[in-house]
Formats: structure tokens, sequence, C-alpha cells
């Protein structure tokens, strides 16, 4: 049994095209029909496990037979030998009782002995005069330096930030080119990977017809349609036949956001077009 992928119709045999126009179908398992045993044999198996279940109860009662024999030797119960108490060991509350209270030991305080050693009467003067500190005077070579410093690290900055947005600037652009690069090589593989499909020797005359869909998450090609015929049927059924071909292609890159894909084919005797639009 086969099912259609898309409207879900089942078939003994797999078709080629499906009455929905697609060629995709999963196999289906058919259901497995249930044996009935006649009432015979159903009394046998019964007999047979009764059977099993009696010789089974004979070699359990064997077994139980043989651990409740003679043979069978009980262990010598272990019997704890009473504890003596020694008589000697004397109460905790007479000697609790009988013992004296402990004294503190006080020591003997020395008292300390101040010597005073003896100061000399003349003392050296100290001239103030040459101890007086001159302010430092700041040197112009010091402040041209600092003011050097404080009016490059403005320009600085500023190039800087400049550099910066600049460099953001070309990121983004770095990346949406290569976005549309990525969108730009999936169409060019799917424009290739359609025209396999298309038949040269079912298409007599000129025609031009243009089809639009789109491509979901996984790759696969819904919304199928016409949105201009040409007027030679040749052209529309080859067309047809090529999109129903091929319902999946690869899953489409982060740029794809879902938009109406477009496609012109345009044929004469021989020679031949698609373009995206």
């Amino acid at each position: 049994m086969f099912r259609c992928s898309e409207c879900g119709n089942k078939f003994s045999d797999k078709p080629d095209y499906c009455e929905c126009g697609n060629n995709t179908f999963e196999k289906i398992s058919e259901p497995v029909k249930k044996l009935k045993l006649p009432i015979g044999d159903i009394l046998s198996l019964v007999f047979f496990v009764f059977c099993l279940i009696l010789s089974a109860a004979i070699w359990f009662i064997d077994i139980d037979e043989n651990k409740n024999g003679s043979g069978h030797q009980n262990k010598p119960e272990q019997v704890e030998a009473p504890i003596e108490k020694k008589s000697d060991i004397p109460d905790i509350e007479t000697l609790w009782k009988n013992s004296k209270p402990v004294t503190s030991v006080q020591t003997e305080v020395k008292p300390s002995v101040n010597i005073k050693l003896p100061i000399s009467e003349e003392t050296p003067k100290i001239n103030q005069s040459k101890q007086v500190k001159k302010p430092a005077s700041s040197s112009p070579v010091n402040i041209s330096k600092q003011a050097v410093k404080k009016n490059l690290q403005k320009p600085v900055q500023k190039a800087m930030t400049k550099k910066s947005a600049v460099s953001e600037n070309s990121v983004k652009n770095d990346e949406k080119l290569r976005a549309n690069q990525e969108l730009t090589d999936y169409k060019t593989g799917l424009r290739k990977a359609l025209f396999r499909y298309i038949d040269f020797t079912q298409i007599q005359g000129a025609g031009e017809c243009i089809v639009e869909f789109n491509i979901d998450n996984s790759g696969k090609l819904t919304n199928r349609k016409f949105v201009l015929q040409s007027p030679n049927e040749s052209v529309n059924s080859s067309v047809y036949k090529m999109m129903m071909s091929m319902p999946k292609y690869y899953p489409p890159p982060a740029s794809y956001r879902g938009e109406n894909i477009k496609m012109s084919f345009y044929f004469k005797n021989g020679y031949y077009e698609i373009n995206y639009l």
C-alpha cells in the first residue's frame, strides 16, 4: 500500500503521479491478521503448562526435605558472659564530698624602681634659618610637556571614535554582502536543479510562461502555481512536469525570509532562457 504525502490518497500500487500532482508517496504496511487457534490446540497447551508446574513443584519439595533432614546441623547459640562489677571502684559522690577546695596561689609583686639618668644642662642650639625649605618652582619645560599631553588626548579620542564607527559600518556592509551572495548562490543551484527535469523533446515551437512558489525551512517547494501561461500547451506541460518532479530542495539560507520566488521560462526552437524576476 502507498499513500500520497500531499493529499493522503491510498494506492495498492505506486503510481507516477497522484491526482493532486504530487510524486512523493509513503509506504504503508498492511494490517496483520490475527490467527485463531482451535480449541484442541488450546487444551493441549493448558495441559502442557500444568505438567510443567507439577514438575517444578516436586523439585522444590525435595529441596525443602533435604534442608530439614538429619544432616542439617544447627549452629550453637552464643551465650554472652555476665559482666562482673568491680567492688574496688569508689563512688563518685564520696569523692566529690571529701575533696578539698583548691586555693589560688598569690605571688608577691615587688615594687618597680625608676632609675633617672643625668641630663646634661647644655643643649646645642639649632639654627632655624638653615632648615627653612624653599617652595619648588615649576620649571617651564614640565609645564609645556603637560600642556602638550592634554592637547593631544582630545583629538586622539575623536579619531578612535571615528575609526570604531567606520569599522562597525564596514562589518555590517560585509555581513549584508555575504548574505546576498549566499542567497544568489542558493538560487543559481535551485535553477540548475530544476533545469535537469525539463524534457526539451516534448516542447514544440515557441512560448513563455512564469511560475511562482515559496520554500519552507526544510527546503520544500510550496504554493507552486502559474502566474503567466503560454498559449503553447507543450511549454506549460513541460514546465508543470518539471516543478512536480522536484518537490524538495536543500534548506534555504538565513537571508531568505519566505518571500515569493518567480521564474520565467522562454523556449524557441531549441533556444531557452530561465531567469528570476
